[in-house]
């Protein structure tokens, strides 16, 4: 309010001395006149106090610039003697001061102003910057992302890094999940579906992606008394309604996995020493999945749960 107010007075303020201005305009384009020099004393007291936005104070700075330039160019040309209609000239520099889409076209004005463009062009010229609207660039934030409910609609997505466009290793992991889903209605060993019992890593990431599945209602888990097996029980989701109401009964679990857990499940499995049922990922630069961090594994470093790519 207190900002409201002040633009008010200082619109006040300029509309006065605009109409002070067209009255005494004979006087004031007499540059070394009495009316001029007080009509700039009174201009540069009501722009004096106010406080300028960063790009309203450049246009001041540039205006007291080409001002001082420009009145001892039109000194130098009143004492030669040259003709000089000093009601033609403040037209045409009211005319030209004026704002184009917000801004000032300096070059244009260049040696057509004076001294006298601080009081004498229209006030909208000083007045119009303060009075700006400041436009505000709309930040979108995703915040939350719009579930998949079509399940075929999983596919590798392409994303840019470094200028180049790569496959999104997100994206890629899920689709290929997707292409190892049974017929709907249909199980799997869940140890045997998710597990890589060559890669820590890569069982961690099928394991959230698995959750993620689980969230939208596409996959879920069943125990098999008879084999005494966890499995995953597939479904395949029809409609918008159907996956809203899975989602409702599904939540997404966060997975505390260790090394140490990975290197027990695969004993309690049977996986020890068996080829793994998921193939590995391609691991060289280049390909559509690169993973660092299972390149080190590889090589004989840690692995982890989580990482933040290159």
């Amino acid at each position: 309010m207190q900002i409201k107010g002040q633009r008010h007075t200082v619109v006040q303020e300029l509309e006065a001395h605009r109409v002070e201005l067209i009255a005494d305009r004979p006087q004031i384009a007499r540059l070394e006149s009495v009316a001029f020099e007080k009509a700039i004393d009174k201009s540069e007291m009501i722009f004096g106090n106010i406080y300028f936005p960063n790009a309203m104070h450049k246009d001041v700075v540039n205006l007291k610039i080409i001002s001082t330039a420009s009145t001892r160019q039109v000194g130098n040309l009143m004492a030669k003697g040259l003709p000089f209609g000093h009601t033609e000239f403040l037209a045409s520099l009211a005319q030209r001061a004026t704002p184009r889409n917000g801004e000032v076209d300096w070059a244009q004005l260049g040696h057509a102003v004076s001294a006298c463009v601080r009081c004498v062009p229209r006030m909208d010229f000083m007045l119009g910057p303060l009075d700006r609207h400041e436009v505000v660039r709309a930040v979108r934030r995703q915040r939350k992302q719009k579930p998949n409910d079509d399940f075929e609609s999983v596919a590798p997505l392409r994303v840019k890094k470094g200028g180049k466009e790569q496959k999104d290793p997100e994206h890629i992991r899920k689709a290929a999940m997707k292409d190892r889903f049974l017929e709907p209605g249909c199980s799997q060993e869940f140890a045997k579906f998710i597990m890589n019992s060559s890669s820590f890593t890569e069982t961690v990431e099928n394991m959230f992606d698995f959750t993620d599945f689980i969230k939208h209602g596409l996959t879920g888990l069943s125990v098999d008394t008879e084999a005494g097996t966890l499995n995953a029980q597939f479904t395949r989701i029809l409609t918008q309604d159907d996956a809203a109401a899975a989602r409702s009964k599904n939540k997404q679990a966060v997975l505390s996995f260790t090394k140490q857990d990975f290197v027990d499940l695969i004993e309690l499995c049977g996986l020890e020493g068996q080829e793994p049922t998921i193939p590995d990922r391609r691991t060289v630069d280049g390909s559509d999945y690169y993973d660092p961090l299972v390149v080190m594994e590889n090589r004989g470093g840690g692995g982890g749960g989580a990482h933040d790519g290159e």
